[in-house]
C-alpha cells in the first residue's frame, strides 16, 4: 500500500430479541467498540486498499460480500460515486461522516482502524486526524510516523485511540526503518501500551524475514495486521488465497491467538485488481474456518455472556428488532436474573429532548440525556455518559460528568460497554465496600473511570444496598429505543 503523506492526514450486525423473553441465541460475542474484533478470537475484515480502484461506499459493500465483519479506510479515498470530489479522511464534513456510517451499518460492517496515514510532529497538525477518527467511531491508527512518536503518545493517551507502525518492504533509503521489526519494538516497548506494530506479513516477505519470527518479536504490542499471503518468498511475491502461499498463515493465525491477539486484522489483497472478491472472499472465509476449529474457549464464553431477558415488557413495544417505549406509557425493563460483577452492553437511541437511563443492580445509574453539541467544559453528571452518584440534599444530586462528550447525538445509536463491581458485605452483612463503576465506555470511547457510587435514594429503584440486583432499563422520562442488550460476568 502507498502511504499519502498528508499534514495534517489525516458498526455492528445484531441479533436481537423480540418480545418479552424470547431471545435468540448469541452467534458471536459482543465485539469490542473501538477495534470491532470479538473479545475472545480472531476477526476478519478487509483494508479498503484492496478496493482502492473503486470508491468507499463500494468498498464496503464488496467488504460485505466477501463476509469481511470489519473495514480499514485509507485516506484520500474516494466517497462515494456521486460524491467524487469527498475523499475518506479528516476533511469529510459531518454529513459524509453520517452517509458512510449509515452504509456501514446498512451492511454490518464496523469501520476499526485508518492507515496507512502520515501523522505530523505538531500536535495541531496531528488533532484533526484523531478527532476524525473518535468521530467515525475508528479505535486504531496505523503510520508510519516514527519521527512523531512523541505527538503521537500524546494523542493516543487524550483519544484512547491506538497507533500501530506499518512496515513497507525494506529498500535502499538508510533512514527507512521501520520494515524491522526489531526497530519498530525499539520505538514503542516504553512507550504508551496502546502504541504497537501494524503488522504486515507480506511486506515482511519482501524484506525476507518470515512472519511468525517478527510477531514473535514483538509479541504483546501487535494492535493491527495487514495479512498477506503471497506466492513465493521474494521481493516479486504477489498476494494469493490464504493457505495457498508461503506465508504460513495458519501459523501466523496460532501466533496471534497465543499472544491473545484483539485488534483489527485486514485482508489487503494487492493483486488482480478487477477481480479480486472471490480471492479475498477465500481468504476470510480461511481465518473464520480457523476460528471455528480452534477456539473451544468460546463455549464458555457464551455460558457467561448472555442476552437479557426481562421480567415483562409492558409500555413496551417491538418494533422490528428494536424494544422501543413511546413514553406515552412509560414502564421501566427489569431483567429477569439479578447481577453482582458485571460487564454490560446496550444499544440505546433517543430523541432529542428525551432522556433514560442504565441502571446496575436498579440502582447504579449511567444516565443517558442529549449531550450533542456540549464541550467537555459544559458536560455534567446528567448528560450521556454521566453517573448519578447520590442524592445530596433538596437542591437535588451530584454525581460524575463524562470526561469526554462521545455522544452522536439524537436520533443515532448509541453504544455502552459497562465494567461494574457491585458493593461488598461482610458476614453480618454490613457493607465494606462500595459499588463501583470500573469503566463506562459510550460508543467505545472511555467517559468514566472508576468511580465509587452509592446510589442516588429518591433515583434509584431500591432503597437498600445488596450484593446482587436486576439490570434497569429507565422508560419514564420520554421516548427510547434499546437493543442488543447483554451481560456478563467481569
Amino acid at each position: 500500500m502507498i502511504i499519502p503523506r498528508l499534514a495534517p492526514v489525516v458498526a455492528v450486525a445484531a441479533v436481537l430479541f423480540v418480545g418479552a423473553i424470547a431471545l435468540q441465541a448469541r452467534p458471536d460475542p459482543v465485539p469490542s467498540q473501538r477495534t470491532g474484533v470479538a473479545q475472545d478470537g480472531l476477526v476478519i475484515g478487509v483494508q479498503a486498499w484492496s478496493f482502492n480502484k473503486f470508491t468507499a461506499m463500494e468498498a464496503v459493500t464488496r467488504t460485505a460480500q466477501a463476509g469481511g465483519q470489519t473495514i480499514e479506510f485509507f485516506p484520500g479515498q474516494r466517497l462515494s460515486s456521486d460524491q467524487p470530489d469527498v475523499r475518506v479522511g479528516p476533511g469529510m464534513s459531518s454529513e459524509a461522516i453520517q452517509k458512510l456510517r449509515a452504509h456501514l451499518d446498512q451492511h454490518g460492517v464496523r469501520a476499526v482502524a485508518f492507515g496507512v496515514a502520515g501523522i505530523d510532529r505538531n500536535e495541531a497538525n496531528a488533532r484533526p486526524l484523531f478527532e476524525w477518527a473518535r468521530q467515525m467511531g475508528i479505535g486504531i491508527i496505523n503510520t508510519e510516523s516514527a519521527d512523531a512518536i512523541d505527538t503521537i503518545e500524546k494523542m493516543v493517551k487524550e483519544y484512547d485511540i491506538k497507533v500501530g507502525f506499518h512496515n513497507h518492504p525494506r529498500n535502499n533509503d538508510p533512514n527507512y526503518k521501520v520494515w524491522d521489526p526489531n526497530y519498530i519494538l525499539s520505538l514503542v516497548k516504553n512507550r504508551d501500551r496502546r502504541i504497537g506494530a501494524c503488522a504486515d506479513t507480506g511486506h515482511w516477505v519482501r524484506s525476507g524475514i518470515k512472519p511468525v519470527d517478527a510477531l514473535r518479536i514483538l509479541r504483546g504490542r501487535v494492535v493491527s495486521s495487514h495479512l498477506k499471503d503471497l506466492h513465493e518468498f521474494s521481493r516479486g511475491g504477489h498476494d494469493v488465497p490464504y493457505g495457498t502461499g508461503v506465508s504460513d498463515i495458519p501459523a501466523i493465525l496460532n501466533e496471534l491467538r497465543q499472544q491473545r491477539f484483539n485488534g483489527s486484522i485486514s485482508v489487503e489483497y494487492e493483486y488482480n485488481w478487477d477481480n479480486s472478491l472471490p480471492d479475498i472472499a477465500q481468504c476470510v472465509g480461511f481465518v473464520k474456518g480457523f476460528e471455528a476449529r480452534n477456539a473451544p474457549q468460546r463455549a464458555q464464553v457464551r455460558s457467561v455472556v448472555q442476552p437479557v431477558s426481562w421480567r415483562s415488557t409492558r409500555g413496551w413495544a417491538p418494533q422490528g428488532n428494536v424494544l422501543s417505549n413511546s413514553g406515552s406509557n412509560p414502564e421501566h425493563l427489569f431483567s429477569t436474573e439479578e447481577h453482582g460483577d458485571a460487564t454490560v452492553h446496550a444499544e440505546f437511541r433517543i430523541p432529542k429532548g428525551s432522556n433514560s437511563g442504565v441502571y446496575l443492580q436498579g440502582r447504579y445509574e449511567v444516565q443517558i440525556l442529549d449531550s450533542s453539541g456540549k464541550t467537555k467544559d459544559q458536560l455534567t453528571f446528567a448528560d450521556a455518559g454521566g453517573i448519578y452518584q447520590r442524592w445530596k440534599d433538596e437542591k437535588g444530586y451530584e454525581g460524575t460528568a463524562p470526561l469526554v462528550n462521545a455522544f452522536r447525538g439524537p436520533g443515532e445509536w448509541n453504544t455502552y460497554d459497562i465494567k461494574f463491581r457491585a458493593p461488598r458485605f461482610d458476614t453480618s452483612g454490613r457493607k465494606v465496600e462500595n459499588a463501583r463503576i470500573i469503566e463506562v465506555r459510550l460508543n467505545g470511547i472511555v467517559v468514566q473511570r472508576n468511580v465509587s457510587v452509592t446510589g442516588p435514594t429518591r433515583a434509584a429503584f431500591f432503597e437498600n444496598e445488596r450484593p446482587t440486583g436486576p439490570l434497569v432499563l429507565q422508560g419514564d422520562h420520554g421516548p427510547v429505543e434499546y437493543r442488543n442488550v447483554w451481560i456478563g460476568k467481569l
